[in-house]
């Protein structure tokens, strides 16, 4: 359906904002896993002790609003919420806390590169959600600029990339990911976004849970700094992160929604500039410009109204 007012795309611009916001958040967690890995703390703790945490923030955020998880809202829609918790989950923290021990993060970032684009193209054979020239044009551009913030004035990145079979971690976590963002969208307005998220990261825990109690004498070794990055990446990278996605891309469709994501590189440069002191490259602002001019051709386009599993219509 075409945008019909002011309304409407009032509407569309919040729940874009949205979902940058959560893109914006979790582009802090790669330099803290990062930082986490090298400091050698055991990855399957991390990972496990994310999907705790943010379980248990969305708990209590239900018990406070008096309304607990449902075991019928569970039982009705267990496979979505078992999908979401292996691809989005468990294999992206397994990723992050495992993969960045042997691959650098600028190497992960190319990978996941594609991410946005498997996004994009899912969400059409699936949903049907709009692919006209604009947006593939809008998608092309935005890779374009993303490898060029990544790779900044290190074209020599490029010659220096050998395969390693290490690096099919960061092949999987990507094409996860947008499974995850597709079973996220198909999950759509079934059950309570807070109650959805506690019982994917419930799950995701359970999954996680053999490995902790394998390395359980190793959270002994948890320096104090640790476990404040941990609660961070629980309760920000983790609940908050995803609980702004969930909501965005229900509103405005999986492919949006992708093409955001697309900014995550852009928005981890920034944070670095401002908190690391590193100074940007020429190029990267090029690659800058040429992202967000990317991402604004494939979002600047009225598309057809898709609807989603509840035969409801939303604006995408």
């Amino acid at each position: 359906m075409m945008i019909e007012n002011k309304k409407d795309k009032n509407l569309k611009i919040k729940y874009l904002g949205v979902i940058f916001l959560a893109v914006f958040i979790w582009s802090t967690a790669y330099p803290v896993n990062r930082y986490l890995a090298l400091g050698e703390t055991n990855p399957y703790l991390i990972a496990f002790c994310r999907a705790f945490f943010s379980m248990a923030v969305c708990l209590f955020i239900l018990l406070l609003m008096r309304k607990p998880p449902s075991l019928d809202h569970f039982t009705a829609n267990w496979p979505v919420l078992l999908g979401m918790a292996l691809t989005g989950v468990v294999g992206l923290f397994l990723s992050l806390a495992v993969g960045l021990q042997y691959v650098s993060a600028g190497k992960a970032s190319l990978i996941n590169s594609i991410n946005p684009a498997l996004i994009v193209l899912l969400a059409h054979f699936i949903f049907h959600e709009s692919l006209g020239k604009q947006r593939i044009a809008g998608l092309v551009l935005s890779l374009a600029g993303m490898i060029l913030v990544i790779t900044g004035n290190d074209f020599g990145l490029w010659y220096h990339l050998s395969f390693q079979a290490v690096d099919l971690i960061f092949v999987f976590s990507g094409l996860g990911w947008a499974i995850y963002s597709i079973l996220n969208r198909f999950l759509g307005n079934r059950i309570g976004y807070i109650e959805g998220l506690f019982w994917v990261f419930a799950l995701a825990a359970v999954f996680l849970l053999p490995t902790a109690l394998i390395f359980w004498k190793d959270l002994m070794l948890f320096s104090g700094e640790n476990w404040l990055w941990l609660i961070y990446l629980g309760i920000f990278c983790g609940a908050f992160g995803n609980y702004l996605w969930y909501i965005g891309i229900v509103k405005v469709g999986a492919a949006n929604a992708g093409l955001i994501n697309s900014m995550m590189p852009f928005c981890a440069i920034i944070i670095s500039y401002f908190t690391l002191s590193e100074i940007l490259t020429p190029i990267q602002f090029v690659g800058s410009a040429i992202l967000v001019f990317g991402v604004w051709l494939g979002l600047h386009k009225d598309s057809p109204r898709v609807k989603n599993i509840n035969s409801k219509e939303i604006k995408i």
